[in-house]
């Protein structure tokens, strides 16, 4: 989904300090003391998430703009925000199109796809320096998933193609430019990533 700012969004001005607040927007204030919101690309997250995702993003006073693969995800969405908010598109199309967020929210999605090198660079692509990731995905390296991995309920090919431990998200992400990583403490086998665009 992407969200884009009702003010002037100025991403990357100089000398502005990034402050992370708990309603998932990144704010950046310039020199003058003013707060600018910026753009947050929240992709291919299924129907609830898109209209969840959409919902919140404007009662925080951001205009919403959402992309999925699904073509009836995206005509449900439509039917409930306005034709103008959401496009059927991937994140690689989302990416090859140049257009850029300085804040990407995907939330269980990485694990179904077949190409994680290519979804990595497309974040990469996506994500202005300076800008942030927030990801879910399934965890495989928790200690609640059974000892016979296989009878883990997210094991489930050809559904979910790749579960990733921490350390394996980290390290992909971090041949693609992201780092500062942080991962959230959950009880229940979940990654909840934040990291950082860097250069």
């Amino acid at each position: 989904m992407l969200f884009r700012s009702l003010g002037n969004g100025t991403a990357g001005a100089a000398d502005g300090d990034d402050v992370a607040h708990a309603d998932g927007a990144l704010e950046k204030e310039d020199e003058a003391g003013d707060e600018v919101r910026d753009d947050l690309l929240h992709a291919e997250g299924g129907r609830a998430e898109i209209n969840d995702a959409v919902a919140a993003a404007r009662q925080a006073g951001l205009d919403a703009h959402g992309i999925d693969i699904d073509p009836e995800t995206v005509k449900a969405a439509q039917n409930a925000f306005g034709l103008e908010l959401f496009e059927t598109a991937a994140i690689e199309q989302y990416a090859a199109s140049g257009r850029t967020a300085d804040i990407l929210y995907t939330s269980e999605v990485i694990e179904h796809t077949p190409q994680p090198e290519r979804f990595a660079s497309a974040m990469e692509r996506i994500v202005k320096p300076g800008g942030l990731l927030f990801l879910t995905t399934p965890a495989a390296d928790h200690w609640a998933v059974p000892r016979k991995f296989t009878e883990w309920n997210e094991a489930k090919p050809p559904i979910h193609l790749i579960l990733y431990s921490r350390d394996g998200l980290r390290r992909l992400l971090a041949r693609h430019g992201f780092g500062a990583f942080r991962f959230e403490f959950k009880l229940k086998p979940r990654i909840t990533l934040h990291a950082k665009r860097l250069g």
